[in-house]
């Protein structure tokens, strides 16, 4: 099976694979903000591990990280 990179996607063929391959178990994090805010999960499976995928990327368009914020003069 080819790998490779690719800038459009949607011009990858059913046999190729694009990116590194998931590991599993794998943990994810929130990755927003300077600060982590504790949102954590762990994928046993590639099924689990698109929906907590998901799940992360819908926390962090919320989430400020434990970022502080001060105002300036």
């Amino acid at each position: 099976m080819p790998t490779g990179y690719t800038g459009s996607p949607s011009s990858i063929l059913p046999e190729q694979v694009l990116g590194a391959p998931i590991k599993l178990p794998c943990v994810l994090l929130c990755q927003a903000g300077e600060n982590w805010c504790g949102w954590k999960r762990t994928a046993n499976t590639r099924t689990q591990f698109a929906e907590y995928a998901t799940e992360r990327r819908r926390h962090e368009e919320k989430c400020n990280g434990g970022l502080i914020v001060v105002g300036g003069r």
